[in-house]
């Protein structure tokens, strides 16, 4: 039983969990979906769009991990290695990974053998993924849900704006200023 100011929270798993992150969101991720999956006996992965900044939610072996680690690192991998030809197919061009990982939105929980974190207070695994006692399997049907939430939108979005960028700071147009200074007499 999960209490917040004095109400008890209704969640049962989390499935449930992660729907409460879709709820409370900007009016743009509200439009967007979480797609949860059980990954495997000891995982649970969600993904949803985040505003252009990469955001997790981790645990391990019901521990919160705040600043996520390896196994965040892990998923968000294998989620961008899947979108990776999607939009080389869609926008005709290669898109960088690190564009793919700023607007995923990464939940995680997982029961890992014998963790190893970065501090005492536990915010950050370390652990490396073969001593993990067993990997996710994100299956196609699970990745294919990832594709059709909004992340492909929001990325080709971000990405049309960088061209429009370069493509004004390379306009071709020069500005010549002309400067007034009193007494100044050109050579």
């Amino acid at each position: 039983k999960v209490y917040l100011n004095g109400e008890r929270l209704n969640v049962k798993n989390f499935e449930a969990y992660i729907k409460m992150y879709q709820n409370e969101g900007s009016a743009e991720t509200k439009d967007n979906k979480v797609v949860y999956c059980n990954a495997g006996e000891r995982w649970e992965v969600g993904v949803g769009v985040s505003d252009g900044h990469f955001q997790q939610v981790s645990f391990v072996n019901s521990i919160c991990t705040s600043k996520g680690g390896k196994h965040v690192d892990y998923i968000a991998q294998k989620v961008s290695d899947y979108l990776l030809p999607v939009f080389k197919k869609k926008l005709k061009k290669d898109v960088k990974p690190t564009m793919v990982k700023q607007y995923l939105y990464i939940f995680v929980n997982c029961k890992i053998e014998n963790p190893t974190f970065d501090s005492q207070s536990k915010e950050t695994l370390t652990k490396v993924s073969k001593g993990w006692g067993s990997l996710p399997v994100l299956s196609e049907q699970f990745l294919k849900k990832v594709e059709k939430c909004g992340i492909v939108d929001a990325v080709s979005m971000y990405s049309r704006f960088k061209e429009d960028q370069m493509l004004k700071k390379q306009s071709g147009k020069k500005t010549a200023r002309k400067l007034n200074i009193p007494k100044l007499d050109d050579a």
